[in-house]
């Protein structure tokens, strides 16, 4: 008993101190109770994705990675795919754009912005981001927004469409959405605020559109993205 029990422990340092040479994270127990904690009392959060022992891949992972991708995405999408959960399935969709990362370079793969282990934050944004930018303002983090003219924070109404849901059936890109003061929240009605994911989305954007959330269509000033709030 004492022997099955040294080795468990023992066992869970390896791992952990494996993770923490690989990814950064504020402590095991903030998965808990997260979207990322998917473990039950037989089967443990931590061992849905890792194990000490013949593992996958890189980071002790549980999963065989996604086929055809590198870096931190092979393991992300092997359950952001569709095939474990349909959050965030329409970005490995070809026709739809997302921010580009450099794949298997730490800090600039999917841990440029999320980090899985810190659950109590809006969408997972790394602690390492300053609270000021982990909402929908997250762009500004790294694009200055000294050199573009569109105000933020703004409050009004004006979109026509405020739709924007990737997740309906067939999936819905042709609006502009607005949010709570806090920028964590899609308001679909009345007064709230323009933010950086009004205009722009990081996953999902309508294909060669410079990430826009609608599509422009003729190249010139006259746009639906434009057009939603300036009739």
């Amino acid at each position: 008993m004492f022997k099955g029990l040294a080795f468990l422990i023992m066992a869970v340092g390896v791992l952990g101190a494996a993770l923490a040479a690989g990814v950064g994270y504020a402590g095991f127990t903030d998965i808990y109770g997260s979207a990322h904690d998917t473990g039950s009392p037989g089967n443990p959060t931590c061992q849905q994705c890792h194990i000490p022992h013949s593992a996958q891949a890189a980071y002790l992972w549980a999963k065989p990675p996604k086929i055809g991708m590198s870096g931190l995405q092979s393991l992300c999408f092997s359950c952001h795919d569709g095939t474990i959960t349909n959050v965030g399935q329409f970005i490995g969709d070809a026709t739809y754009e997302s921010h580009s990362v450099n794949p298997g370079v730490e800090g600039q793969d999917c841990d440029r912005c999320h980090e899985p282990h810190q659950g109590d934050n809006w969408k997972f944004v790394a602690d390492s981001i300053p609270a000021t930018y982990r909402n929908a303002n997250l762009c500004s983090l790294c694009h200055n927004t000294g050199g573009f003219s569109h105000p933020q924070d703004v409050l009004t109404n004006l979109p026509q469409d405020r739709t924007w849901d990737p997740y309906a059936s067939p999936p819905d890109f042709s609006g502009t959405q607005l949010w709570d003061a806090a920028g964590t929240s899609v308001v679909s009605t009345g007064d709230a605020y323009i933010k950086c994911k009004t205009c722009h989305v990081p996953h999902g954007a309508v294909a060669d559109s410079g990430l826009n959330s609608m599509a422009y269509t003729d190249g010139t000033s006259h746009e639906p993205i434009c057009e939603n709030c300036h009739q």
